[in-house]
């Protein structure tokens, strides 16, 4: 969470690893290859899980550190023999990093991972199989959203990662502005024709009534699935926004910026982003993720409201994404570091987390805490979003190579330099083109 999803600056890096995938995937069942890994033991005289040794850990976020660190320590109250040395890896170096890791056989024990990256350590053998971990240990996973575990979890049974953390999607807005406009607010009947309908009341000079955001998750995504197209096939084979309802998805936020003009257009996003005209006061509404709350809340205090998505023709859907912490298939000592993973899944790791407030855990039970943080705020929709009705974020092998082509023409449809018909048609094409490959 509280980061951008799309890799597009990781694209050389990521064909490089894909093509290093091929020669690793025989590897996959080397567990405990002897490596320059930074797993090392420092008592060797001991056998089992009582050996001591330290592991490593890696993730991308400072924010979530506190949160890391704690769970550690009460994991350590269990495990004194087992230490973690943890690293925090700036986004931007992140998956280059792990990426080069993988590719020497020296990556950190532990790694956190998110949904549009985890095809190609999939395809690269990277993961450990935690399949008879899980068994062994009788962990729950309806107690996880689905659309998480079906990312991590294959029908046969291998686990590749444990869910952490998760985010959805939801329309936040300005009850200053709505009361100024006179307009009700939003709320849980409120459909795609409401949500127009709201725009026009409310934009004024200076003011726009929403705002189109320019990012997948956030944005159209959750919209293309509203009206029923979407963005990859189920089997991975196909992209889908060459499908009438997902080209009328697109048309309907174009509309918004052109024909009704409520919303700024690509072009004036580059002057001020959309998280800033929000918590600047200059847009009444748009769609951000959870992860939002507490920022705008500190701009915005009792300004603010947030809602679930409005329903487009066949739902009111939000993209459900989520993190998930693996351990590295050539960790010399996979019995110890199941030891740590089983601990983060476990109610007293959770509980941790929840008291903390820094991240929403995937496991149910112990949300309440981050619902209850932000007084008047209704956090609890993003609970319900994953749990009732959500949609995975899409990936395939090779995610970050056809979101940069969509990347690209999204951004020109949303600049009105092209027709959301024929941006979601080259969209399509070179999509498949790439799906192709990856067969």
């Amino acid at each position: 969470m509280r980061r951008k999803i799309i890799l597009l600056g990781l694209v050389f890096a990521f064909v490089m690893f894909i093509a290093f995938a091929g020669c690793q995937s025989s590897n996959k069942d080397q567990q405990k290859a002897k490596t320059e890994a930074d797993t090392t033991v420092t008592d060797d005289s001991q056998n089992g899980n009582d050996k001591k040794v330290t592991l490593s850990l890696v993730h991308w976020d400072m924010g979530e550190n506190p949160t890391i660190t704690k769970q550690l320590e009460s994991f350590n109250k269990h495990k004194p023999n087992i230490q973690v040395n943890v690293t925090v890896e700036p986004w931007e170096q992140y998956w280059t990093k792990l990426q080069t890791t993988v590719s020497t056989g020296a990556s950190a024990d532990i790694f956190m991972m998110n949904v549009p990256s985890f095809g190609a350590y999939y395809k690269a053998g990277a993961m450990l199989n935690l399949k008879e971990y899980v068994k062994k240990a009788n962990i729950d996973f309806s107690k996880y959203p689905k659309a998480l575990v079906d990312v991590y979890t294959e029908p046969n049974g291998n686990v590749w990662g444990i869910s952490k953390a998760f985010d959805a999607i939801g329309l936040f807005y300005n009850k200053a502005l709505f009361d100024k406009a006179k307009v009700e607010y939003p709320n849980d009947t409120w459909t795609w024709d409401d949500l127009r309908s709201a725009a026009k009341k409310l934009t004024s000079d200076g003011v726009w009534g929403f705002t189109v955001s320019p990012e997948n998750q956030d944005g159209y995504y959750n919209f293309l699935v509203q009206n029923g197209g979407g963005i990859i096939s189920d089997d991975k084979k196909k992209s889908l926004f060459d499908k009438p309802e997902s080209i009328e998805a697109i048309q309907f936020l174009y509309d918004l910026i052109f024909v009704d003009k409520v919303s700024p257009d690509r072009n004036k996003l580059i002057e001020a982003e959309y998280t800033t005209l929000f918590q600047g006061e200059r847009t009444a509404m748009v769609t951000m993720g959870c992860w939002m709350v507490e920022s705008c809340y500190d701009a915005l205090g009792e300004k603010l409201g947030v809602a679930p998505l409005p329903k487009g023709k066949v739902n009111g859907n939000s993209i459900i994404h989520g993190e998930a912490w693996c351990i590295s298939s050539k960790s010399k000592y996979p019995d110890q570091v199941w030891e740590v993973l089983k601990f983060f899944e476990s109610d007293e790791s959770n509980n941790i987390a929840a008291d903390i407030g820094y991240i929403l855990p995937s496991k149910a039970g112990f949300q309440q805490k981050w619902v209850e943080s932000v007084p008047g705020v209704n956090k609890q929709l993003f609970v319900d979003a994953a749990q009732k009705a959500g949609s995975t974020y899409p990936f395939s092998i090779e995610t970050s190579k056809w979101q940069e082509v969509e990347g690209k023409y999204m951004a020109d449809i949303f600049a009105g330099i092209i027709t959301p018909e024929e941006g979601c048609k080259k969209i399509a094409d070179e999509m498949n083109q790439i799906l192709a490959n990856e067969q």
